[in-house]
Parts: C-alpha cells; structure tokens; sequence
C-alpha cells in the first residue's frame, strides 16, 4: 500500500472507536431530554452539518407514532427492504448556551429542565470536539483503476460509505448500532473474497485531517482481518454486526436479521 493511501478496513477500524464514543454521548442526551410519548415512537440525536458554513450542528430526529394500519404496511416494507420510518429532522439550537430542539407541536420534545446544565455540557463538548469539527464530508474516488469506486464520511448515521458502479456493491458502516449493512447487485454477493476486495480499496490519505490521519494510522485494529461467520451464505442484502472478542486477531460479522417480521 501507497503511504498516500488508506485502505478502506483502515479508515473504517481506525475511526470505529471514535465513532462509537461519539454516538454513546448523542444516546446520553437523550437522559436529560422529555417528548410526547403520545406523538413520538422514537428519536434520536445526531451530529451533521451547517449548509453555510460546514459546522458541527446538532439535530435530532423524531420518528412520529403511527396508526396500527400503518405499522402493519412498515412491518411489510421491512421484510423485504432496508425500509425506514419516516421522521422529521429538528436543528438544537444554542441560545446563550442554553440548547433547545426547534420542534413546534405536537412533539413537546425537549431539553429536560432539571439535566438543563448536564444536556448544555455534553452538547457543547460533541460540537467542540476535534472528531467532529475536522471531519470531511466531501465524496472521495478511489485510486484502484479497475473499478469506479466511492467513499464518504457522515455524520447523519454515521457512516463509511463505498460504492461500486457497474456491479454495485454498496457498504454502509453505522456507528450508532456498531454494524455493517451490505447491498449488492443480483450478479454481486457478498463473499469472504469480495469483502476482502471492498476492505483492501484505496482513498487518498490527504481526504482526511491530521487528527483523523492520527486515528487511523495509531489505532491497533487496522490491520487485523475482517472475516464472514463460518456458515455464512453469500447473499446479496444482510446487515452484520461487528464482533471483537479481543481474544486474538480477527474481526468479526456476526449476520442479523434485518428486520423483525
């Protein structure tokens, strides 16, 4: 490997730590938070970015209580594709350092009044971190010449994305639940060959900044091989999690299910 490159495996073991302690703090605001259960089935807070300036910002979104009727159609649509509910994107917001969600009814979603200092501590340390304020966003091509191959970093998920037109085979690397979602095309199943192909692809290394040069480059698991479960069988859409028994050398993907019935 080119010292002017990552390989994909490295950028995504070298990053996977900070990713999962950031996306830890974004579950904790949730303790010092309150929303109508009545209207709300769900939310969570995330990191992203202004669209004037490129910032850290933070945002939650709220995931609305639906009828029975409509339940029954998600858990269909869920059977059979990576099918999500839909939610509404609310920007916190700091006024005098006091953070507030911009959510009007029926949500009632906010900042606790009794956690006031304890959301306005941890908030105000997520958007001051180095991790956040020097990530790129920008959609980074591949130095491999045989496939025309993408990657970008989020921070809505967050996530590792790369995509392979032709046959496509897009990997997505979610650090909120620590896991691995693979699609491929027909012709295009997951393999231990094809994993090892998508991990050992090449992004230039100046994509990312010294911090995160830092990270990667520092961090003991980027050399350790990522391996399929034993039984596996090739499939062209599965979610897996990811395993590190820090008994010996290996990572590994557990498969999941990807949605209940």
């Amino acid at each position: 490997m080119s010292k002017d490159t990552y390989t994909y495996k490295e950028i995504l073991l070298g990053l996977r730590d900070e990713f999962i302690d950031t996306e830890s703090k974004l579950r904790e605001l949730k303790d010092y938070s309150l929303a109508n259960k009545k209207y709300v089935s769900s939310y969570h807070y995330r990191l992203s970015q202004t669209s004037s300036d490129y910032l850290p910002e933070l945002r939650v979104n709220v995931t609305r209580r639906q009828s029975e009727l409509m339940r029954k159609l998600r858990r269909l649509l869920q059977r059979f594709t990576y099918y999500n509910d839909p939610s509404s994107a609310l920007i916190v917001k700091s006024n005098n350092g006091v953070y507030y969600p911009l959510a009007g009814e029926p949500f009632k979603l906010g900042v606790n009044p009794k956690y006031k200092e304890e959301f306005e501590r941890l908030a105000t340390e997520l958007l001051e971190s180095r991790f956040a304020n020097e990530m790129n966003f920008s959609e980074v091509k591949s130095t491999s010449n045989d496939h025309h191959e993408t990657m970008t970093t989020r921070w809505y998920e967050p996530r590792l994305r790369l995509n392979r037109d032709k046959s496509v085979a897009i990997v997505d690397y979610h650090g909120r639940t620590d896991r691995l979602k693979f699609a491929g095309s027909p012709n295009m199943p997951l393999t231990q060959e094809l994993l090892d192909e998508i991990m050992a692809t090449e992004f230039p290394k100046d994509c990312f900044s010294e911090y995160h040069q830092q990270l990667i480059e520092n961090n003991p698991d980027k050399d350790r091989p990522v391996l399929l479960p034993e039984g596996y069988e090739p499939t062209t859409l599965g979610e897996f999690q990811v395993i590190d028994y820090g008994h010996d050398d290996k990572i590994y993907l557990k498969r999941r299910n990807l949605r209940k019935k």
